[in-house]
């Protein structure tokens, strides 16, 4: 058997964590409708529907990237695959952290700025509605905004090789973002409101000016988990071939050709 498609522990263990991956975003994705109604009116009635929120999308990338994953793990030698699987690596694991860097910080500060509050009648007098706060189902919030960024940050510095010298952080970030934040406007300027709130107080100028904190902020998420891949490929003395994974004591595996090592 060739290197390349030999069975081994390592490759076993990267299909378990992207099939358990897989499992879990799908989980969420299959949620989304249960929500749609949360603040009171109907979202997937709105244009852009559920795909206005930067969550959905990142649920979206994330299951794309885990199933190119789980393909390259079923074969291993296929460049395209992996090349392709990368880009969508970059892109989607540092968007995932920012996600979760973003919203667990401002749901404790004040939920309402995330989930636009809903109309109830209020129980003291039955003739008048209150806002009321609302919060997702613990199980429901997880999946959308923690175990994202775990499982790919995680499948990232365990299983991935580092990212090639010709993806750029500032590009990929800079890119992401700017597309987000014109996607989100032209939802806005047809649903006559924000996804989130929080956008709705903000000027224009304060929108752009949060967009592109964001930009900068995922390009430092970038660059910090790819230093802290290399510290730990240091540590473990790990070599790295691009299209196979893990190389030297063979934990993933290894193709003919000239290895691309992490230095």
């Amino acid at each position: 058997m060739a290197t390349g498609t030999a069975i081994t522990p390592g490759r076993l263990a990267a299909f378990a964590w992207h099939g358990v991956a897989l499992v879990i975003l799908t989980y969420a994705l299959r949620k989304l409708p249960v929500h749609a109604n949360i603040s009171g009116f109907n979202i997937e009635s709105q244009f852009g529907s559920h795909y206005q929120f930067l969550t959905v999308l990142g649920l979206w990338f994330g299951r794309l990237t885990t199933l190119f994953a789980l393909s390259c793990d079923i074969s291993p030698t296929s460049t395209g695959m992996h090349r392709f699987k990368t880009m969508l690596m970059a892109l989607t694991m540092p968007a995932e952290v920012l996600i979760s860097l973003l919203y667990w910080p401002i749901l404790l500060f004040d939920p309402s700025l995330l989930i636009p509050p809903r109309k109830v009648l209020n129980p003291d007098n039955p003739a008048q509605l209150i806002m009321e706060t609302v919060r997702l189902p613990l199980l429901d919030d997880l999946s959308f905004h923690a175990a994202p960024a775990i499982f790919l940050v995680l499948d990232y510095l365990i299983f991935e090789p580092p990212f090639p010298k010709d993806i750029h952080p500032a590009a990929v970030s800079a890119l992401s973002t700017a597309a987000y934040g014109v996607w989100v406007e032209i939802c806005a300027s047809k649903n006559g409101n924000y996804p989130y709130p929080l956008l709705e107080i903000l000027s224009n100028a304060q929108r752009w000016g949060l967009y592109a904190v964001c930009a900068v902020l995922f390009m430092g998420i970038t660059t910090g988990v790819t230093q802290l891949h290399k510290a730990i490929d240091k540590v473990y003395k790990r070599e790295w071939d691009q299209v196979a994974g893990l190389t030297g004591k063979g934990f993933v595996g290894a193709v003919d050709g000239k290895k691309n090592k992490s230095k």
